[in-house]
């Protein structure tokens, strides 16, 4: 092949692979449900959203029972002393305030629970960020569904179980690469065939 053809050949040949490389782009997904009293399974994105993956976010897989912690006013969870008399192994419930989710969640890790729900404290539901590393799975719900829960854990015992897990988007298959990258191969030979 003469090199006026190698430079038509190869760019192209070297966009396929670079388009339809092999790293996969990963996001985190979660489910949420309730075991007892009531099953229900909700909906990731209309009742509840993991965090934002910034590096600093805990996958797991964990059931228990919810607990609230200090969930009424703007300070729910930003002490220590918010979680005296909570229960290890539970899950703990709070609302979101005047502090930030971190602080929340590692005074939630400190005192045993198994994962955070935090909930809206405003109606609607966007996403949360986390700014130092997790241990424990944290989502995101709700007021709706967080102030639904805070009512019913004053006569009612709840579990629950909360998942957050990494999505990953699929990649090509190796045959399906190499057809791509020939066939764009082929494009940029007969682009060249054509200009001669």
């Amino acid at each position: 092949m003469k090199k006026s053809q190698q430079k038509f050949y190869l760019p192209f040949a070297l966009l396929g692979a670079t388009l339809f490389s092999s790293t996969a782009h990963a996001t985190l997904v979660g489910s949420l449900e309730e075991l007892n009293p009531t099953p229900t399974t909700y909906t990731l994105g209309t009742d509840f959203n993991p965090i934002t993956d910034n590096g600093f976010a805990s996958l797991g897989d964990v059931s228990g029972l919810l607990q609230a912690v200090d969930a009424i006013g703007a300070t729910s969870g930003c002490e220590a002393a918010d979680f005296s008399g909570f229960t290890a192994g539970n899950i703990a419930l709070l609302k979101r305030g005047s502090c930030s989710f971190s602080i929340k969640v590692n005074n939630a890790t400190a005192a045993g629970a198994i994962g955070a729900l935090i909930f809206n404290n405003v109606a609607g539901l966007n996403s949360i960020v986390l700014t130092a590393a997790s241990n424990i799975p944290v989502l995101y719900l709700t007021n709706a569904l967080g102030t639904s829960y805070l009512t019913r854990l004053g006569s009612e015992a709840i579990s629950m179980r909360m998942e957050v897990s990494n999505f990953t988007a699929p990649v090509p298959e190796p045959e399906a690469l190499a057809l791509i990258t020939a066939e764009l191969g082929l494009f940029g030979y007969s682009r060249r065939r054509k200009a001669a």
